[in-house]
């Protein structure tokens, strides 16, 4: 039998300190444990893979999101861009929202088009992140 895991570990100390607690010392030793959770957005199951670019001094830039064919990209924090300038920079991003969808065993994440366009504005050419100047609320 090979080594135990993390888990296995886990397992068998709480083994362990239930004899003790229930058999040896009759209720003497306390120990609290704490479940992990998980986020459901983390946890599910996607459809996409995102590559991440950042820029010379570690700065998160945005990402490309590849699903399938279909390849989109994202501002640094997080909006769809819908449109650039001529060096590529986004101009108009919109949010995003992310939605399970499915019963618990076949769920999958969704990602469905948020309801605010952000327009974005630079210093200088050199500036590849800018700031958000204006937000408004889409129209349906």
């Amino acid at each position: 039998m090979g080594a135990l895991t993390r888990f296995e570990r886990f397992k068998l100390e709480l083994f362990n300190l239930a004899i003790l607690r229930n058999v040896l010392y009759l209720g003497a030793i306390t120990r609290g444990h704490q479940r992990n959770f998980v986020g459901l957005p983390i946890a599910t199951p996607k459809s996409w893979r995102d590559l991440y670019r950042y820029d010379d001094k570690g700065r998160l830039l945005g990402w490309t999101r590849y699903e399938g064919l279909e390849q989109k990209e994202f501002t640094a924090d997080g909006a769809l861009v819908m449109k650039k300038d001529s060096l590529g920079r986004p101009l108009e991003a919109r949010t995003v929202a992310y939605v399970a969808e499915g019963d618990r065993h076949a769920r999958t994440l969704k990602q469905k088009p948020g309801d605010t366009i952000r327009h974005y504005t630079y210093e200088n050419a050199q500036d590849r992140v800018g700031r958000v100047v204006k937000t408004e609320k889409a129209t349906p």
